[in-house]
C-alpha cells in the first residue's frame, strides 16, 4: 500500500467508529435503542453496515464536487481529505443508502425526491455528529442547512432522522400535517432546484447545475423575493398558530440567522444630507490608507490576503450606501427591486474595478452575502450590524469621547477579526487554497492565525492609547 492509501484506510476506520458511536448515542433512542447495551449493539451494527458499504476511501479529481459518496467507496478531492466534516457528511450519505434507488430523502422508486433537503439534512446531521451545534462552520449547502434547521425544530428530530433513512414521504407528510398544506415540501424543493437552474442560465452557467453550483446559487434567492425561508414563514403565518411562530423565532434567535431584524441607521454612521464626515466616511479613509500602505511592503500571501479583506470591507460600505433609505420590506426582510438587482450585478469596486472578493461576486455571492450571515452581508444593514459599529454598545467604555478616527480604527479591527474567526474554513477554501495549492492545511491556518494575532495586538494598542488619552485629560483637568 502507498503512504496515501495507508492514510486513507486509517481515516476510514477511525471515521466509521466515530460516526457509529455518535449516531448510536444521539439517535439510537428513535430506533428503540434505550439501554446502554442496546446502544452499543446498535453502534456495532452501524460499523458492520458501513464497512460493507464503504470498503475504501479514494482520492481523485471530481468534476462537480469536493467529495462524493459512491457505491462501495467515497471519493474525495485531495484538498478535502483532511476535512472531517466533509468525510462525516459523505458517511452519512453512505449509511442512508438503503438500496439502489432509495437513499436519504431520495426515493426514486416512488418518484419522491427532496434533493435540496437531502443535502441540507445530511450536512445538518453531520455537523451535529461532529459536535458543532452552533452550525457556524458550514463549508457548503448553507441555504439547505438553514431550511433544514427550521424544519427540524418544526417536525422534531425523530421524524427528521427517520426520514433520512430513505423515507422522504414521512417528513413531507408531517410538514403538511403541521402547516395544513398539500405536498408543501416537494413543491418547495422543486422550486429551489428550478430557481437555481434559472439563475444558472441568467449568469451563463452551464446546466444542469452541479451540486456545488446549486449551493452557490441559493444565495441569490432573495434577489427574486422568494427564498425558501420566506416561503416557509408565509406558510406558517397562514396557520395563525402563534406556537409555530414562536418556534420559528426561537430557531432564528438560537442560530443567529437574524431573519427578523429591524432596519435602523444611526446618524453617527451614515448621513446623506450632511457635509460633516461620518463613521462610514472615516472607515473608508482608514481602509484606503491601509490598502495603499501595502504598495510599499514585501508582497507575500499574508499581505495579499489581508489586502483582499480590507478591500472587501471597503466595498461593503460602498454597497451599503446604495441601500440606505430604501424601505421595501416584507416580514422584516428587504425585497429587491429590478434596479437593485442590476446594481448588484453590475457593481464594480472604485478601488480596482473588480466585482469579486473572497470567492464571490461583491454584493451577490460569497462570504459577505449568504442569507444567514447578516453581520457580513454587504447589501443589508440590520440592527445587529449597526450595533457592532457603535462603540457605545460594544462594551469598550474607554472609547467614549474618543475622536471618530480612533473609534473607526477599533471597529475596523473588530470587523476583520470577526471575519477571520467566524469564516476561517471558508476563507481557506475559497482564497488561500487557490493561492497556495500545494500547502498543508496547517500552513494555511497559520496565515490566518498570524493575522489574527497581529490584529489582536493592534486592538489592544488602540484601547491602551484611549486609556492613556483619558488619563492625560483627567490629569489636565485636575491641574486647572
Amino acid at each position: 500500500m502507498t503512504e496515501l492509501e495507508i492514510k486513507l484506510e486509517k481515516l476510514r476506520n477511525d471515521d466509521i467508529k466515530f460516526f457509529a458511536k455518535r449516531y448510536a448515542e444521539l439517535f439510537g433512542k428513535y430506533f428503540g435503542k434505550e439501554t446502554e447495551e442496546e446502544i452499543r449493539k446498535f453502534e456495532n451494527e452501524i460499523i458492520a453496515e458501513l464497512n460493507e458499504k464503504v470498503p475504501k476511501y479514494i482520492v481523485k479529481t471530481l468534476s462537480d464536487a469536493g467529495a462524493m459518496s459512491m457505491p462501495h467507496e467515497i471519493e474525495f478531492e485531495e484538498y478535502n481529505v483532511d476535512n472531517m466534516a466533509v468525510r462525516i457528511h459523505e458517511l452519512f450519505h453512505s449509511y442512508n443508502h438503503i438500496s439502489k434507488n432509495v437513499f436519504g430523502l431520495r426515493n426514486l422508486e416512488d418518484d419522491f425526491v427532496l434533493l435540496n433537503l437531502d443535502e441540507g439534512t445530511t450536512e445538518l446531521f453531520a455537523q451535529l455528529i461532529i459536535g458543532d451545534d452552533s452550525l457556524k462552520n458550514l463549508n457548503s449547502y448553507s441555504s439547505e442547512v438553514e431550511l433544514s434547521c427550521f424544519l427540524l425544530h418544526l417536525v422534531g428530530e425523530e421524524v427528521m432522522i427517520k426520514a433520512t433513512r430513505g423515507n422522504p414521504e414521512l417528513l413531507s407528510a408531517k410538514v403538511d400535517e403541521i402547516l395544513g398544506t398539500n405536498d408543501f415540501l416537494r413543491k418547495l424543493d422543486e422550486s429551489m432546484t428550478e430557481q437555481s437552474n434559472t439563475y444558472a442560465n441568467e449568469y451563463n452557467v452551464k446546466t444542469p447545475v452541479s451540486f456545488k453550483m446549486l449551493s452557490m446559487f441559493k444565495s441569490l434567492y432573495n434577489l427574486k423575493n422568494n427564498d425558501p425561508i420566506s416561503i416557509l414563514y408565509n406558510a406558517i403565518e397562514k396557520t395563525n398558530n402563534s406556537e409555530l411562530i414562536t418556534i420559528f423565532t426561537a430557531v432564528d434567535n438560537k442560530y443567529d440567522y437574524n431573519y427578523f431584524f429591524s432596519r435602523y441607521a444611526d446618524s453617527m454612521l451614515f448621513q446623506d444630507d450632511s457635509k460633516s464626515p461620518v463613521m462610514a466616511d472615516v472607515e473608508q479613509e482608514i481602509l484606503l490608507r491601509d490598502i495603499q500602505k501595502f504598495q510599499n511592503e514585501e508582497f507575500d500571501i499574508k499581505t495579499e490576503f489581508h489586502e483582499e479583506i480590507l478591500k472587501f470591507l471597503y466595498d461593503k460600505i460602498e454597497i451599503q450606501r446604495y441601500f440606505l433609505g430604501k424601505t421595501n420590506y416584507k416580514y422584516g426582510v428587504y425585497q429587491f427591486t429590478e434596479e437593485d438587482i442590476e446594481y448588484c450585478k453590475n457593481f464594480e469596486s472604485n478601488l480596482d474595478l473588480e466585482n469579486k472578493r473572497l470567492g464571490g461576486q461583491i454584493g451577490i455571492v460569497g462570504v459577505g452575502c449568504r442569507i444567514y450571515e447578516l453581520d457580513n452581508i454587504a447589501f443589508k444593514i440590520n440592527q445587529k450590524y449597526l450595533d457592532s459599529c457603535d462603540f457605545r454598545k460594544i462594551g469598550v467604555p474607554e472609547l467614549n469621547g474618543m475622536k471618530m478616527e480612533i473609534v473607526a480604527e477599533y471597529l475596523l479591527v473588530n470587523k476583520q477579526l470577526e471575519l477571520l474567526k467566524e469564516y476561517k474554513t471558508y476563507l481557506i477554501n475559497v482564497f488561500l487554497r487557490k493561492k497556495l495549492v500545494f500547502a498543508y492545511d496547517t500552513e494555511l491556518e497559520e496565515v490566518i492565525d498570524d493575522l489574527i494575532a497581529e490584529l489582536e495586538i493592534k486592538k489592544q494598542g488602540i484601547i491602551d492609547f484611549a486609556k492613556d488619552q483619558t488619563i492625560s485629560e483627567e490629569e489636565t483637568q485636575k491641574t486647572r
